[in-house]
């Protein structure tokens, strides 16, 4: 789990700053976009992880899309609608296959 935990911050601060360009966030607002993915991120990995993990990373290309639209919901308490939208159109398509 802990090598879970690694991977996720990681991903959700690649993903940060990658969407702080697209949706033009300032460097608090990416700081807190990364929080909300980290979040949506580990409650993702402790669910499968509960459930006894999968054979392969795979699962997790699949739950990007919802993955990405709890840490969108998220944001929607502190983020105008321009950059919301913006994040909107990049983040579903921000975690992909190889």
């Amino acid at each position: 789990m802990a090598l879970s935990y690694v991977e996720g911050r990681i991903l959700s601060t690649r993903v940060s700053f990658d969407a702080a360009r697209e949706a033009r966030l300032d460097a608090g607002e990416r700081d807190r976009l990364a929080e909300a993915l980290r979040l949506e991120i580990f409650a993702a990995l402790e669910r499968v992880h509960a459930e006894g993990g999968r054979s392969s990373s795979g699962w997790f290309y699949e739950a990007w899309p919802a993955v990405a639209a709890a840490a969108l919901q998220r944001c929607r308490l502190w983020l105008d609608a321009v950059r919301l939208e913006a994040l909107g159109r990049f983040l579903p398509g921000a975690v992909r296959r190889g």
